[in-house]
């Protein structure tokens, strides 16, 4: 009977070893390369994040040419867009009473210190466009609600000339149409308006947004042609169908007034 070998628990083991064939290496050698590959793609998307927007705008900001800044949503905000005509430009865009309006507007300040409005319909298309335009400075352009069932509002600016020292524009913000620009106007019910003709002379009433569809003249007797502004003030009545007009006459020391009427 044979006896059982001693073990020595002290005796080191031998080590196996471990062959790895050259078909391994290629195999481990690929996916070594594949995950180095992932991790450089991975630092590079988080490298380029840092510097990229994703082409979204800044909170209540965009920056870009003026021909896509007001229509990704012309109310974000402030904007911060240029042209080649105007270089660097500051505009407020806005509607005053309906965020789903046909219409809206956008205010620039031209390099040499004028100012142009631009008015765009929802799909970012300029459908009138104002250049040029003196405000006084520190002023700006007012919004004014003239109708606000019909959806008409005012644009008026301060421009420093006087008796005549200011200029509007109105748009339909549910028709989408916008009125030519209007000197001195001396009342509007948001249908018809009534102005002074460029001499002065003359109080003309027209269709606000379309002069083919309404226009009169109307004489103011004795006019005082030699007077610097003839025509020193008017207002709608509380009938809003009558506008009160107030001009210099000649031989008379005192203003003389009329009523134009908007509608006959």
């Amino acid at each position: 009977m044979k006896k059982n070998k001693k073990v020595n628990p002290y005796e080191k083991k031998a080590k196996r070893r471990i062959h790895i064939t050259r078909k391994q290496w290629i195999a481990l050698l690929s996916i070594l390369g594949v995950i180095a590959i992932l991790v450089g793609i991975i630092v590079m998307t988080n490298l380029s994040g840092g510097n990229d927007h994703d082409g979204h705008d800044h909170d209540g900001h965009s920056h870009g040419d003026e021909g896509t800044s007001s229509t990704a949503d012309p109310h974000a905000g402030h904007n911060h867009g240029s042209t080649p005509s105007t270089g660097h430009s500051h505009g407020t865009t806005g509607s005053t009473t309906n965020t789903d309006a046909k219409v809206k507007y956008q205010q620039y300040t031209n390099s040499d210190g004028t100012y142009r409005l631009v008015f765009r319909d929802n799909g970012g298309k300029t459908v009138a466009e104002f250049n040029e335009l003196h405000i006084l400075k520190d002023r700006s352009i007012i919004p004014t609600v003239i109708d606000a069932d019909k959806g008409v509002v005012e644009l008026g600016w301060a421009t420093g000339n006087g008796s005549n020292e200011y200029e509007c524009v109105y748009y339909n913000e549910k028709t989408g149409q916008v009125s030519p620009l209007f000197v001195a106007p001396r009342g509007t019910d948001g249908v018809r308006i009534a102005y002074g003709s460029e001499d002065q002379t003359k109080v003309i009433v027209q269709d606000l947004f379309d002069k083919e569809a309404y226009y009169k003249e109307h004489a103011l007797e004795n006019a005082d042609t030699d007077a610097k502004d003839i025509i020193v003030g008017g207002r709608l009545q509380a009938d809003k169908k009558t506008v009160l007009i107030s001009y210099v006459a000649e031989k008379s020391s005192e203003n003389q007034h009329t009523v134009i009427k908007l509608y006959e």
